[in-house]
């Protein structure tokens, strides 16, 4: 029993050792250095920052940047910062909202510039970029309205959804060959965009006329949105979703005959009020917040179904590519009524009576006065008023057939056997 109070006793002493120990013992070390930086100082941590602003360079002792480090009242002071060549990584949205920063030197190897890291810097106009970079995040610079150029390092593979979202005096991109994911939203809301060239050799990607296709030049991903005009490739198929979403300098548009497909949203929210579609497009899928005045287009294609599904005016060119009904100026409607659908008729000549029997194989007698003997099918119907119909019945005038007299005649010597054999066998009896 004694020995066991002892042990209970120790452990209880060890308990509240522990507790008396000096918290610095349990958590890291910070250190606040003049400039208003708040290190952590075994793993190089920036935390915070509450320094006065302006021009600021982050210190060598600092390995990585937290999130949000920058995103307060004191990082709206900041007018350019040089992140040194010490900093291997850096949290989401580090630099959010730093309204005043106008300038920004990237030194060290970040791997990845993360998520919303400079965010809605209004400001920000020129962005350095001087260490191996692989990802750009989404909404990296999003919202960055002066941001006018940027270069994308030769080490990028990877750009993220609206990476570039609202970069509106941004006016061409340069996509260098190392790029082999690209989000197609990537440069959404860039009004002042007219240029999207990729550099030769990539292997995922390919552009002309300053818009953006897949490698194989068959697909349209991304049309700028500040073009006023743009010829697509004639070996396009299909017009990718957000092809020319918000496109609002755009207003009219003629798509090749080697489109075939038209994917959801492709001109969602554009500017576009005229459309020629061709016959060659068989899927059309639904458009948002996009109803142009007027769509172009050959009768009896996708593109006529669907401007009529979604109430817009159809411009006919005329027939389907390949009309089944010849084109006699009637752009597309059915030829008129002549009262002759199999053969044209001699002008100035009266066409012959046709017999109505029902049968479109029946051959006509051509003159009126011969009698006009129909030859048909089995199937045919009532023949004409002149025609000579036979009746079932025998009549006078068609004679009696003989085989009558030899039915009749059989008959008789039957008769004449039966009642020859009744007489013989009453005279037995």
């Amino acid at each position: 029993m004694r020995i066991v109070k002892k042990g209970i006793s120790a452990i209880v002493m060890a308990c509240m050792l522990l507790c008396m120990a000096p918290s610095g013992a349990v958590h890291a070390v910070e250190t606040t250095d003049p400039g208003g930086f708040t290190v952590e100082e075994e793993t190089g941590a920036l935390t915070a920052y509450n320094g006065p602003g302006g021009d600021i360079t982050i210190p060598d002792n600092v390995r990585s940047i937290n999130a949000g480090v920058f995103a307060s009242e004191y990082g709206k002071k900041i007018t350019s910062v040089t992140i040194p060549a010490s900093v291997s990584s850096m949290g989401v949205g580090a630099f959010y909202d730093c309204t005043s920063l106008t300038s920004v030197t990237i030194l060290g190897d970040l791997g990845a510039i993360p998520a919303e890291a400079f965010y809605n810097c209004t400001s920000l106009a020129n962005v350095s970029i001087n260490a191996p970079v692989t990802s750009i995040g989404s909404q990296a610079f999003a919202k960055c309205g002066s941001l006018s150029s940027f270069s994308i390092p030769g080490t990028v593979s990877k750009i993220d959804g609206r990476a570039f979202e609202d970069c509106t005096s941004l006016t061409a991109i340069t996509i260098p060959a190392s790029v082999s994911s690209l989000s197609g939203n990537a440069f959404d809301g860039c009004s002042s965009l007219k240029t999207i060239d990729v550099a030769s050799g990539n292997g995922a990607y390919a552009s002309a006329d300053g818009c953006l296709y897949d490698r194989t030049m068959t697909k349209l991903i991304r049309c700028p949105e500040g073009k006023s005009n743009v010829t697509i490739s004639g070996g396009t198929t299909t017009i990718g979703s957000g092809a020319f979403a918000y496109c609002y300098a755009l207003t009219s548009l003629s798509l090749p005959e080697s489109v075939t497909t038209i994917q959801d949203n492709a001109f969602s929210g554009s500017g576009i009020e005229t459309i020629l579609i061709p016959g060659s497009v068989t899927a059309i899928g639904g458009q948002s917040n996009w109803k142009p005045s007027e769509i172009s287009g050959y009768a009896g294609t996708q593109a006529q179904t669907y401007a009529s599904s979604a109430g817009i005016a159809f411009q006919s060119l005329g027939g389907t590519a390949s009309p089944t009904v010849p084109d006699n100026g009637s752009n597309g409607s059915a030829p008129s009524d002549n009262g002759d659908t199999s053969a044209s008729t001699d002008p100035g000549t009266t066409p012959p009576p046709v017999a109505d029997n029902g049968s479109s194989g029946a051959t006509v007698d051509s003159n009126p006065t011969s009698g006009g003997n129909v030859k048909g099918n089995s199937n045919s119907g009532t023949a004409a008023s002149n025609a000579h119909e036979k009746d079932a019945t025998p009549k006078t005038g068609d004679g009696i057939n003989p085989v009558f007299f030899l039915c009749f005649a059989i008959l008789l010597v039957g008769v004449y056997f039966v009642v020859a054999k009744r007489e013989k066998t009453v005279e037995q009896e």
